[in-house]
């Protein structure tokens, strides 16, 4: 007992530390070692406000973290800020461009015009890509904060950082004020994720948008998909590809004897199991139950997958994931477009294009629906009246969970930096995330490689996206299980509970078909009041729910 206290002690006082993974997520932050962290309480802009500044680093990368005042898009054109990292890489303020009266910078980073001021031998520059540095920040969508990772190729062991808010003249440190950072070797280090397909998992989810490419890189997809040996995927971009001949590939190249395939627009849903239904929730969003096997699983399994619109199109985006929640909750209730028994697991998966505003990532995990007169109030999509999960998909030998970069050799100056465009979604009530990871071939080793069955550029040739996969496990709940009142007189009778929790409600009291109710349960639930008197609800305990169920009926006047 003295060494459990002991270990337990220890742990509370020692919070585990964390490292960084950039993902559009803050909450790491706080645990990473070596963070440092300096904050500008001083309003003096007539604009968008820094606020704090956060940096720490690990062995490959700068990570930084900016708090400002108001929500911004990083790197479209935004009316209310363009921000600007300047970094002086040798920390001497006489060489490079003078960003400010005591820094000398030889990278300015400019996010909404996409690339990087190279000052090395100011005052000659050239502009390069932010891929020259690989630039990432999170998340893509609007934010009042973002994390961001710089290479740290061409950085000295002490650097100078400022960053500067172009519109309102807002710059952190303050103009003076030297702020010097000291790389230091207290990370924690990543832990690679395997791909490897652990026994216990009930459903491996892929989702990867193809980029029209499947009948060009038919062998590099068999590899990806044969390594990653998922249940059900979720494709995009796939309109040139008919179902039939979706089938033919999978039978020719896929190592599994049979496949299934329902198709909605450029999306597609591709099972090892047979589909039982399916719905158009619109043109860029499918559904299709899947028909899990009776002697394995309790329930069916429902999956939507999805491409809305990208880039500018704020409102087109808004209206495919108003549509996704309008449909998820008429799904959980009889009598609408469709019908799924309660509890049943769902997920909502594909390239969503979460690149404008933060609305549309909050209606589809809050169920807040923006256009109401059209799809309804909304309300929270999992079954239990909570959020959706997001699966957080990080690279597998990497500190990002980016999903989409430019896959050329070269990008060019404006280009996007990566990004997180593809997402699971997934109803966390019912199902347990094991493990969620991308894939991306050009950063696993030749080991890794060999082992799998992969190259090093079956993900690079394939698409711009790369796939991202997620584990569950199927927690729902034993049907044997499910609480509520089972009495179908009562006026909050429940028709999928099946033990009685005692919380029936008698408005009018109707003693024959209250006793018949009462006597009907009692054979359902085995009870037999002689071996056990006082226990009402059958669960071999005496306890208070049975003394509630007793008080339901007590007072009552019955003619």
């Amino acid at each position: 007992m003295r060494i459990y206290a002991f270990v337990i002690f220890f742990l509370l006082a020692c919070p585990l530390l964390s490292q960084i993974t950039i993902d559009g997520f803050f909450e790491d932050w706080e645990s990473a070692p070596g963070v440092v962290v300096f904050g500008d309480s001083n309003y003096d802009s007539n604009g968008t406000e820094l606020e704090e500044l956060s940096v720490t680093n690990d062995a490959d990368f700068l990570y930084l973290k900016i708090k400002l005042s108001e929500e911004i898009d990083l790197v479209d054109e935004d009316d209310l800020a363009s921000l600007r990292v300047f970094i002086d890489a040798d920390n001497d303020q006489s060489t490079g461009y003078p960003a400010s009266s005591n820094l000398g910078s030889e990278y300015g980073i400019d996010f909404q015009n996409k690339l990087i001021y190279n000052d090395v031998y100011y005052p000659e520059f050239y502009e390069m890509s932010l891929y020259s540095l690989e630039v990432t920040g999170m998340p893509t969508i609007t934010s009042d904060e973002f994390e961001i990772m710089i290479s740290r190729e061409f950085l000295g062991d002490q650097i100078c950082l400022i960053v500067k808010e172009e519109l309102s003249g807002d710059v952190i440190p303050n103009q003076g004020v030297l702020f010097t950072y000291d790389f230091h070797n207290e990370f924690i280090e990543h832990v690679d994720i395997s791909i490897e397909k652990e026994e216990d998992i009930d459903i491996r989810l892929l989702a990867y948008n193809l980029q029209h490419n499947l009948f060009d890189y038919e062998d590099e997809f068999s590899r990806i998909i044969n390594s990653l040996d998922p249940d059900i995927i979720s494709f995009s971009e796939v309109s040139e590809v008919s179902s039939s001949q979706m089938i033919s590939y999978f039978d020719e190249y896929i190592d599994h004897p049979e496949w299934f395939v329902m198709k909605n627009g450029d999306v597609m849903a591709v099972s090892k199991f047979p589909f039982s239904g399916g719905w158009t929730v619109t043109n860029k969003i499918g559904a299709s139950l899947v028909n899990l096997p009776d002697s394995e699983f309790e329930m069916d399994f429902l999956t939507l997958y999805a491409h809305p619109p990208c880039c500018g199109n704020d409102a087109g985006r808004q209206f495919h994931f108003d549509s996704f929640v309008e449909f998820i909750l008429d799904m959980q209730e009889e009598g609408g477009v469709g019908f799924m028994p309660f509890n049943t697991p769902f997920t909502f998966a594909g390239d969503m294009n979460l690149v404008g505003l933060n609305e549309q990532y909050n209606t589809i995990v809050n169920g807040e629906i923006s256009d109401t007169n059209e799809f309804g109030i909304g309300g929270m999509p999992d079954w239990d009246e909570t959020p959706l999960a997001d699966a957080i998909c990080r690279i597998t030998t990497h500190s990002s969970a980016y999903t989409w970069r430019k896959n050329t050799s070269n990008p060019s100056v404006g280009e996007y930096p990566p990004g997180r465009l593809d997402f699971i979604f997934y109803s966390n009530s019912v199902m347990t995330l094991e493990k969620s990871f991308t894939l991306d071939t050009k950063k696993l080793d030749s080991n890794s490689l060999n082992q799998w069955g992969l190259e090093l550029n079956d993900t690079y040739y394939t698409s711009d996206h790369l796939p991202i996969v997620s584990d569950f496990i199927l927690s729902l709940s034993s049907s044997s299980d499910i609480l509520g009142c089972t009495y179908e007189s009562a006026s909050n009778y429940n028709s999928v509970a099946l033990i009685d929790d005692g919380s029936c409600e008698f408005v009018d009291c109707n003693y024959d078909s209250a006793y018949d109710d009462g006597y009907q349960q009692g054979l359902l639930d085995g009870i037999n009041i002689e071996d056990c008197p006082g226990d009402f609800n059958g669960d071999l305990t005496i306890s208070t729910q049975d003394l509630l169920q007793f008080l339901t009926f007590f007072g009552n006047q019955c003619e």
